[in-house]
């Protein structure tokens, strides 16, 4: 997306460890405008997906998920970095590597409210896999 590439090269800074810093205008300051085209982008790109839900990671990338979903008019599910006391039940996870801190985190979790067959935009197939194991954990994969 020309829009996105033109605002990282006029804002984004490149830091130590190759990590780009887009916090003026996409995540700890957020240009809406800029969204809203982003998420006008995704709906461009994956409109006949047959989306259901729109999972992304809590914090930087709620945004752009909350947005884009108006577009395809379904929910935001948002995976937490640590485990919380309010997240019960099923639940899948996934190792992360995070480009900020450097290492990779606590195992994400989230309800399982993402099951098999359903479909989100960005995986090859569209389609996420979840498998249920023997001690009642539940794991997504694409």
């Amino acid at each position: 997306m020309k829009l996105l590439e033109d605002r990282i090269r006029k804002d984004g800074v490149i830091q130590e460890g190759n990590v780009l810093k887009v916090d003026s205008f996409l995540n700890h300051q957020m240009d809406i405008d800029l969204i809203n085209e982003i998420g006008k982008e995704f709906f461009r790109r994956f409109s006949d997906a047959g989306v259901s839900k729109i999972l992304t990671i809590e914090a930087s990338g709620i945004g752009i998920a909350c947005i884009a979903a108006q577009y395809f008019h379904v929910p935001v599910v948002f995976a937490k970095k640590n485990k919380t006391k309010n997240i019960a039940g099923d639940v899948f996870t996934a190792k992360v590597e995070s480009f900020t801190h450097g290492k990779i985190p606590g195992t994400d979790r989230i309800r399982a409210q993402v099951r098999a067959g359903q479909r989100h935009p960005g995986s090859s197939s569209g389609k996420t896999g979840v498998k249920r194991y023997k001690d009642g954990a539940v794991k997504a994969h694409q």
